[in-house]
């Protein structure tokens, strides 16, 4: 069973509870995809996916979270700009954007990066889709 304690910070009048270990910079930081547009990366390791908290696991098949980036993703030839990958991608048909966007540095797996060209978030994938909910709403609004 996996153990995960929070921290809760103050900054600006807002109570932000974050994951222990989770990079507080990297939370407020500029963008981490500089493209304009709302853009979501969830990157994991696709054979560890059964290892998961089901809190976790949940996030990955979430129709709240599927219809949030429908909606609010920048749309590329006709597709939202959300992606699910594995670690180890190998691709043949994808932009720039999410080939440069698996370059960001990731410190554990699964990994969340969102972006809206000015701001975001680039840090641990949160226990559950109500907080994850909550750092997609903060940059997309």
């Amino acid at each position: 069973m996996l153990a995960v304690a929070v921290v809760a910070i103050g900054i600006a009048s807002q109570n932000v509870v974050l994951p222990v270990g989770c990079d507080l910079p990297a939370m407020f930081q500029s963008a981490p995809i500089s493209e304009s547009g709302f853009r979501v990366l969830i990157v994991e390791e696709a054979q560890e996916r059964v290892k998961l908290p089901a809190s976790q696991l949940a996030i990955f098949t979430s129709q709240e979270l599927t219809n949030y980036c429908d909606a609010k993703c920048v749309k590329v030839n006709n597709t939202p700009e959300y992606r699910i990958y594995d670690k180890d991608i190998q691709f043949t048909n994808e932009s720039d954007v999410w080939k440069k966007a698996m370059q960001i540095e990731r410190k554990s797996l699964p990994w969340l990066i969102v972006s809206n060209g000015r701001s975001g978030y680039s840090g641990p994938l949160p226990l559950t889709i109500d907080e994850t909910m909550k750092v997609l709403k903060r940059y997309g609004g």
